[in-house]
């Protein structure tokens, strides 16, 4: 699974999970006093998560980012090599046609 789909999948999550203790906390027919505790602990339950994907997220960066420069690099060769190629076949054809074309005009000053 790459990053993109992973952190999507994590906010998904994250934004339901708020939700859905929201809609908890508003139809459980408990104390303020326990809805307050229960809130605590919710939300050091959601920081502690955030914290550990962040970190996680963090210790991941600079291998994600090699990998990005190992990417780019490669396409970046293979477009030059590619590049050259085309620019050596048109070369080619361009001096394939320049003794044709000496020989045509050749033909038409002849015929003058």
């Amino acid at each position: 699974m790459d990053n993109r789909c992973s952190m999507s999948f994590f906010c998904g999550m994250m934004f339901g999970a708020f939700f859905g203790a929201a809609a908890a906390l508003l139809l459980a027919p408990q104390s303020g006093a326990e809805t307050r505790s229960m809130i605590a602990d919710k939300s050091k339950e959601y920081y502690d998560e955030g914290k550990r994907k962040i970190d996680e997220f963090s210790e991941n960066l600079p291998d994600m980012i090699e990998d990005a420069k190992v990417k780019i690099k490669e396409t970046a060769d293979t477009a030059i090599k590619n590049l050259r190629e085309k620019t050596e076949d048109f070369r080619a054809k361009v001096a394939a046609r320049k003794p044709q074309q000496s020989e045509d005009e050749e033909t038409e000053e002849e015929q003058a």
